[in-house]
């Protein structure tokens, strides 16, 4: 999943928004620089990056993809998901999404971690064009993949292509996001409960 989901999950968990954040930029295992709500934070997006994974209904999103792009639709499908998410927010959430987004901002803002410099880079862009929203534009979802096009080592072209398989099965990718999300959202409650009994 991608930043808007990770946070949406954090709200109804209600563990760390800046935790669910960093778990994007956070590596490896040793996570003592950090509080203990945002290790928390961490370890809960790994766990529903793993669950999202797994789930039978991304595979049979990702089966629509060609054998040419397959290697790409674990990342556009969590930008598209986002928008989906966005789109369809108040079946999913009983907090305001602005509310929850300045929150976060705010969380943001108060959270320092220089050494880490991709996470530095899109906190900066984050505080100054607070920028989640436009995800309730689709046309948002295109300008992402392309930005993560363009950050790619090695040459990769797939933001288009992918981006119109999308809008063109819309309806069925829409129609696993609604049986999906529930299931992720139950799952990320039982994900914490089981981390927080393991650190006891």
């Amino acid at each position: 999943m991608n930043y808007i989901s990770h946070i949406q999950l954090a709200s109804h968990t209600q563990t760390s928004l800046v935790g669910s954040f960093l778990g994007d930029f956070v590596k490896g295992r040793d996570l003592s620089l950090f509080t203990e709500a945002e290790k928390l934070g961490i370890l809960l997006h790994r766990k529903v990056d793993s669950f999202t994974d797994q789930h039978e209904q991304l595979r049979v999103i990702k089966g629509l993809f060609p054998s040419h792009l397959r290697r790409y639709s674990g990342i556009a499908l969590d930008i598209y998901f986002d928008h989906l998410l966005m789109s369809n927010w108040s079946c999913f959430s009983v907090v305001d999404n602005t509310d929850l987004f300045d929150h976060f901002y705010q969380e943001l803002k108060l959270t320092c971690y220089d050494s880490n410099q991709p996470y530095t880079k899109v906190k900066k862009t984050l505080i100054e064009e607070k920028w989640l929203s436009n995800y309730q534009q689709e046309l948002a979802c295109l300008n992402a993949m392309k930005s993560i096009e363009r950050r790619f080592r090695h040459s990769a072209v797939f933001a288009e292509d992918a981006y119109t398989l999308l809008q063109k099965n819309r309806e069925t990718v829409e129609q696993c996001f609604d049986l999906f999300y529930p299931e992720l959202m139950k799952a990320s409650e039982d994900l914490k409960n089981g981390l927080l009994i393991n650190k006891v």
